[in-house]
């Protein structure tokens, strides 16, 4: 019996992890009564290229794998036929200059070239994945075919669903995911016309009926959040439907990546974990919305699941699997929620632990502790300049002071924790940057930055929707979809998410990051050399062991108030707090002149008046 829909996870999805959005939407869609089979068409993909590229084999292939989807080759690898035909040569070997180019500023001292050439011989093996792909697809015979486009998935999509409208037109196609969302979706469905529905909101309230009109051989309805096809038109209006609660949303069934992971020969290479969903929405954008955050307005509003069903759902994800590794796919996760399912399965001796998850730098010490003590390895954080002006200007709602409190607590607990360091930000100063590299420099015992970055102008950001706001003038789409956009006759501004940009009365940024940037040179090169500040209290002195890299060993001992003094310091506090927590027989004027040497020393950290110790405890 041929199934009533598949489910495609298209390259360049990464073959170690199971799709979330499979996942959710396989239960969705079984729910009402629809014969649906997920389909990871990626290994088929990464299993052609490792046997068709004997250069490049299952190592390489993931070692390459994120600047692809950084740089943009993934979908230059897939604007093939019948999708970009070739009288069009000429725009994709522009697209690949321009690659190049981009390239070689931003990954200097990287294997650029050996990026490209991979580049090269995976897309000459791309047209053979795509005739096995559809010819398989056509031997199941299903009535529909839905693509999620997350992970740099949707080029790939695009180009397998056009081979399938060409060679089985009776097959409906579907596409949805995170690149179809909001207005996006709309300009993509009048893009390639085409596609029989494009869901562009929560998947789990719309797509049943979608799915089912279309299995059923009847048109489905463009209601809000969904745009239909209709012998070439477009139907639909660019309105959202109402927000799906998480109550409303399923726990994740994963079998079919499984038996596809068992069946692999790169199963070895890979070390699979748990994508897991227990929150939709910002809990701090709700009141402090980044100026740069591209969630549009609909999906800003925090929703999570219970802390029991949460650990009901992991409960029987990790028996089903065997996995113990969960990735918290959430834009920001609630820590309390997060805590009590961890906690409540180690109580029943399942024990797991969390390789992935995203925090905000507000979390406190004691909200910091019980995540790792539950099982939480790792925090992708948002801290983004370690610059209180900068902050402010991006409505971070932090400080520099609370950034580095957050490194220092993540590093006190064992907690691994990556974070950008942005630039660029619409407002800010020469001067900001200058007294940032001079920050950075105090704390090189701390996790630097992961890389700086220029703010992305992307669609659905406050700086995107108000740029007259901010100064900013809206440039040209970002080079991935404006060279897309040219190959396929498209409107490149309706299709891209990112956008050149300047800001008007601002020098270009890189004129005046070149302090910063040193600094987060010097930063790296003394993590490397196993920089290192330890405070350890003998008896009634407090000893501190400098051994940061970048500056001079030394050792001091802080006895009665000046060792007082630094311990106020310990969550950051303002002069005042520290004359009080010292009590009678301190001097606000001592206290000052403790300070002013504490901080010359760089044991203390001095933002807008207040004060941050250091060191890690020995």
């Amino acid at each position: 019996m041929p199934p009533d829909v598949v489910l495609v996870q298209m390259p360049w999805a990464h073959p170690g992890r199971p799709s979330i959005a499979l996942g959710l939407l396989q239960p969705v869609l079984a729910g009402a009564r629809l014969a649906t089979q997920s389909w990871y068409l990626n290994f088929d993909f990464f299993e052609h290229v490792v046997a068709t590229c004997r250069a490049l084999p299952i190592a390489t292939l993931l070692e390459v794998l994120p600047q692809f989807g950084k740089s943009g080759l993934s979908a230059w690898t897939f604007a093939v036929a019948p999708l970009v035909d070739g009288s069009r040569r000429d725009v994709t070997e522009a697209w690949l200059a321009d690659l190049r180019a981009r390239l070689r500023v931003s990954a200097a001292r990287r294997p650029v070239d050996r990026w490209l050439d991979a580049a090269r011989e995976i897309r000459e093996a791309v047209p053979a994945f795509l005739e096995q792909s559809c010819a398989a697809l056509r031997a199941a015979a299903p009535r529909v075919v839905g693509f999620t486009t997350s992970l740099d998935q949707l080029v790939p999509s695009l180009v397998l669903a056009r081979l399938l409208k060409e060679r089985a037109p009776e097959i409906r196609l579907v596409l949805g995911g995170a690149e179809c969302r909001s207005t996006i979706g709309v300009a993509l469905h009048r893009a390639f016309p085409w596609l029989d529905a494009v869901v562009r909101g929560d998947a789990e309230r719309l797509a049943p009926p979608v799915f089912g009109d279309l299995v059923h051989g009847r048109p489905p309805e463009p209601v809000p959040g969904v745009t239909v096809g209709r012998d070439g038109v477009v139907l639909g209006a660019e309105t959202l439907d109402g927000r799906v609660e998480m109550e409303e949303v399923p726990a994740p069934d994963f079998d079919a990546y499984f038996a596809r992971l068992g069946a692999s020969p790169l199963r070895a290479a890979l070390r699979p974990a748990l994508p897991y969903q227990m929150s939709r929405g910002c809990w701090w954008g709700e009141h402090h919305r980044c100026g740069f955050c591209s969630r549009d307005e609909s999906a800003v509003p925090f929703r999570r699941k219970s802390a029991a069903r949460v650990a009901a759902e992991l409960r029987t994800l990790a028996t089903r699997s065997g996995l113990r590794e969960v990735e918290l796919v959430d834009d920001n996760l609630h820590p309390d929620t997060v805590s009590e399912a961890l906690e409540q399965l180690q109580a029943e001796g399942l024990p797991l632990t969390v390789g992935w998850c995203q925090g905000h730098p507000s979390l406190g010490r004691e909200q910091l502790r019980r995540l790792r003590a539950a099982g939480v390895r790792f925090i992708f954080s948002g801290i983004e300049s370690l610059s209180s002006p900068i902050l402010r200007l991006v409505h971070k709602g932090t400080t520099a002071l609370t950034s580095v409190r957050f490194l220092r607590w993540c590093a006190e607990l064992g907690l691994v924790t990556r974070w950008n360091l942005l630039y660029g930000v619409p407002g800010e100063t020469a001067t900001d940057y200058e007294r940032m590299a001079d920050l950075m420099r105090s704390v090189t015992h701390l996790t630097p930055p992961y890389r700086p970055l220029p703010v992305d102008l992307r669609r659905f950001s406050p700086y995107f929707d108000a740029p007259e706001r901010y100064g900013i003038e809206v440039g040209e789409p970002a080079a991935v979809r404006r060279f897309f956009a040219r190959c396929v006759d498209a409107d490149p501004r309706a299709l891209a998410l990112s956008f050149e940009y300047r800001v008007r009365g601002q020098p270009d940024p890189e004129s005046y990051v070149g302090p910063a940037l040193a600094a987060h040179a010097e930063w790296l090169r003394a993590r490397v050399a196993r920089s290192s500040l330890v405070a350890r209290r003998d008896g009634d002195t407090l000893r501190i062991d400098d051994r940061r890299a970048n500056l001079a060993a030394r050792e001091h001992a802080l006895v009665g108030h000046e060792a007082a003094v630094y311990l106020a310091c310990d969550a950051g506090a303002a002069p005042d707090e520290i004359l009080a927590a010292l009590g009678p027989g301190a001097t606000a004027a001592e206290v000052a002149a403790i300070l002013g040497r504490l901080a010359e020393e760089r044991l203390v950290l001095e933002d807008e008046g207040r004060y941050l110790a250091l060191a890690l405890p020995g």
